[in-house]
């Protein structure tokens, strides 16, 4: 009897910037995660309606629905709601990270951002170890900013 390979997590990552979208989608593919990507809110609901997804990066600001809309919408579905989501932006400000925890996402990483911090926060939410609105945004220094 042969072992089987596990199949990589599946990532769900929603970036309208083309250049940061294949950038990041590329370093994820490095760290042995498969990238379906999205390049906005209507993408990303059309990717999770069609596909197996076992995490959701989403930036902020991008056409066809912000990314709070789509953190609503996943919080909202019985089929994919329990989902770790990691929202990526430039946007720090304490009323948007407040949005967001209050929305339901998991981490909050602040562009531009450490790249292995992004990997390091994806292994640890699929792996169960880290619970869900931390209350946290880690910025480019992967420092913990209350």
């Amino acid at each position: 009897m042969s072992e089987s390979t596990p199949t990589p997590p599946r990532i769900l990552l929603v970036e309208d910037d083309r250049d940061i979208r294949e950038t990041t989608a590329d370093l994820l593919e490095f760290s042995h995660f498969t990238v379906l990507s999205a390049a906005g809110g209507v993408q990303a609901r059309a990717v999770l309606e069609a596909q197996p997804i076992d995490i959701v990066v989403t930036d902020i600001v991008m056409p066809e629905g912000d990314g709070y809309s789509l953190l609503r919408y996943i919080r909202g579905s019985e089929s994919f709601g329990h989902l770790p989501v990691i929202m990526v932006s430039a946007k720090a400000d304490k009323n948007d990270l407040r949005q967001g925890y209050e929305l339901g996402v998991d981490e909050y990483l602040t562009k531009p951002y450490n790249s292995g911090e992004l990997v390091r926060l994806i292994r640890e939410l699929l792996s169960g170890g880290r619970t869900r609105a931390r209350g946290t945004v880690r910025d480019v220094n992967s420092k913990s900013v209350q």
